[in-house]
């Protein structure tokens, strides 16, 4: 795997595990917009599916 790509999928698995409905920041709570939700939670769903394809990909070679 070269680093580039080990770059992509090491980004791939930290945005898979990102999304989250609020956070607390100096105590208080901080949730996102509806749209700033939806965007991490597609966007976390297509890491998901491209670590998914890379791992289908590499067990068949």
């Amino acid at each position: 795997m070269t680093k580039t790509n080990q770059d992509k999928r090491t980004a791939d698995i930290i945005l898979a595990n990102s999304v989250k409905a609020f956070s607390i920041v100096d105590g208080k709570v901080e949730a996102p917009t509806a749209k700033e939700f939806m965007m991490a939670a597609l966007n976390k769903t297509a890491a998901i599916a491209r670590l998914a394809n890379n791992s289908v990909m590499t067990s068949n070679r």
